[in-house]
């Protein structure tokens, strides 16, 4: 172990030379922003997750669905609720966004290939939106 560390030091000494010249700093920093930004989204996600299981389930019929074990299971809200957010999001997907529909890498991979890498800003909101609403409900 101990011949190894003067490789550790002089790499160690080496990125630093590089943070302080401004090479690897912009780099760094840049990949801590993208992280704290793509935890504040996936934190959002959860929230909407919340928020569409709070109001499919939790406020109109008093299911709290983190534990489904005290649930009469000859409700027919355990069945209606899971199909009225899938009409949901058809009509969502089909009157806004009729090129959203499906799986997300797809419309992805249609934009890239078919429309030069162009798409709608708006189709990341309803595919966000409809997946809270799949999974919520």
């Amino acid at each position: 172990m101990t011949e190894n560390a003067p490789q550790h030091a002089a790499l160690g000494e080496r990125v630093m030379r590089r943070l302080r010249t401004g090479r690897l700093a912009k780099w760094v920093l840049l990949s801590g922003l993208l992280g704290v930004f793509a935890g504040v989204v996936g934190w959002l996600f959860k929230l909407l997750i919340h928020f569409c299981r709070h109001w499919s389930f939790e406020a109109p019929t008093g299911i709290h669905t983190e534990g489904l074990d005290h649930v009469d299971w000859g409700s027919w809200w355990i069945v209606l609720i899971p199909a009225a957010g899938g009409l949901l999001v058809g009509i969502i997907t089909y009157t806004l966004a009729p090129e959203a529909e499906g799986h997300g890498t797809d419309s992805v991979i249609r934009a890239f290939h078919r429309q030069k890498g162009i798409m709608r800003k708006r189709i990341i909101a309803l595919k966000a939106l409809t997946s809270a609403i799949t999974i919520g409900t």
